[in-house]
């Protein structure tokens, strides 16, 4: 057993994290003690290493951090300490600019906050180079969408279910650090209209990322109809529901130009789902042949 004892002063509130760094390191365990003996943490890494996310010290003092590798073949490590500010905070407003949170140091996560009504519709982009755990919580706290990432996303339209003020937590997995940017839009209703067989094309605009389109067909039971779609600016994924709101086309992806021979199996209004695949927006026609 090898044991390599190492301290820091540290102060009381203070936050640490650290990086463990090596090649082809056999398991290795860290442990990181309080200047009263106590356990402040413990983390257990191998191959390439480790990351002990943020600890807050619970005194001022002296601390020790002990790396113990297992095995007898001598490794070479790097452990680097360091000493995290203050989550970083932003505040954005729906259909404003996008708030940006410089994440400068490992351990260091950001959030941003947004006030939202009952039924608002919002969807919000990340932009992102680092690697992180993204989660979308309501007024109460828990979470209404958690999800991981590694380059820009996109969460895609919701209907808020509460007022109050919302929050995105950014995480960054590891020792990531870097700056990150969020947009949250204010997303109108879906753009709406009646297509009829034999006339004109509908415009449907869809500027603001999440929004999309549905449009009402009225047919009688067995009619028969080409949906044709053409001058669509953004990838689209096209679907048809019958009058009782089950699928009768499953969502197929549109690029450009393209159409899909539908038969009405009983009479009444089915609609037709227009998705803009993730934050793409722009124009799209639509018309039944």
């Amino acid at each position: 057993m090898r044991r390599w004892p190492g301290t820091f002063t540290g102060r009381a509130g203070g936050r640490l994290s650290l990086n463990l760094a090596g090649s082809s390191l056999p398991s290795t365990r860290l442990d990181v003690s309080a200047p009263d003996g106590s356990s402040l943490a413990t983390l257990t890494a191998a191959g390439s290493g480790g990351f002990l996310d943020t600890r807050t010290l619970p005194l001022s003092g002296t601390y020790t951090i002990a790396v113990d590798p297992s095995g007898s073949t001598p490794v070479s490590l790097t452990l680097t300490a360091y000493d995290v500010p203050a989550d970083a905070a932003a505040g954005a407003v729906p259909g404003g600019p996008a708030a940006t949170l410089p994440l400068a140091v490992p351990g260091q996560n950001g959030v941003v906050t947004f006030t939202g009504a009952l039924g608002q519709r919002v969807s919000l982009k990340v932009a992102l180079s680092i690697p992180a755990k993204l989660v979308l919580r309501r007024p109460d706290g828990t979470a209404q969408v958690a999800t991981q990432a590694s380059t820009t996303t996109f969460i895609d339209v919701i209907a808020l279910p509460a007022a109050g003020s919302w929050s995105l937590l950014v995480d960054p997995i590891g020792a990531a650090a870097g700056s990150v940017s969020v947009n949250v839009y204010d997303v109108p209703a879906d753009v709406t209209g009646t297509l009829i067989q034999g006339g004109a094309p509908l415009t449907v605009a869809m500027p603001v990322p999440g929004q999309g389109g549905r449009l009402s067909w009225t047919a009688a039971a067995g009619q028969s109809a080409v949906l044709k779609l053409g001058a669509v600016g953004p990838a689209l994924k096209v679907s048809v529901l019958r009058p009782d709101g089950t699928t009768l086309l499953s969502p197929s992806w549109v690029f450009g130009s393209g159409q899909f021979a539908i038969t009405a199996p009983v009479g009444g209004t089915y609609t037709i789902v227009l998705d803009p695949y993730d934050s793409q927006t722009g124009n799209a026609t639509a018309s039944l042949l």
